[in-house]
């Protein structure tokens, strides 16, 4: 409790009003503007948009899973590093065989190989190409024609 009464004390507080900051920029106060431009700094408008096809058939819960796997943006040891985690080792803790990313856990991973031969079988369809990215799976699987 003495500790947290230092922390306290040590804080200056400024006699005006509360404003919202925009967090990446500490010394503006938040605007749509500055989200604008902030964005505009971050985000290459000139790359090709990601061409995620939402299949109503399929599970909410399914299409997000998806959906954040392309973005890697599910929980995975290099994921995890990159949302500031102290990760020593990104490696595969399955294979060893390299880091584990979204794609590599999805498609890469000898184990999800093995997963995606019976499932090309039931499907009736060529076995995949597991070395690319789960986008382009996606891409691959919906060019296969079919009834």
């Amino acid at each position: 409790m003495e500790s947290l009464n230092d922390l306290l004390r040590q804080q200056n507080l400024l006699n005006r009003g509360d404003v919202w900051i925009w967090k990446n920029n500490e010394h503006q106060e938040f605007s749509v503007k500055n989200v604008n431009s902030s964005l505009s700094q971050n985000v290459d408008l000139n790359s090709a948009p990601c061409t995620f096809i939402w299949n109503n058939w399929v599970t909410t819960k399914s299409i997000m899973f998806v959906w954040r796997a392309i973005e890697e943006k599910i929980l995975s040891a290099v994921a995890l590093r990159s949302r500031g985690m102290n990760q020593i080792q990104v490696i595969c803790k399955t294979c060893g065989a390299a880091e584990e990313t979204a794609d590599h856990i999805l498609l890469g991973c000898n184990f999800a190989r093995r997963i995606w031969e019976p499932i090309t079988f039931w499907l009736k369809i060529p076995m995949v190409n597991t070395e690319g990215s789960i986008a382009e799976l996606l891409q691959e699987i919906s060019d296969i024609p079919r009834s």
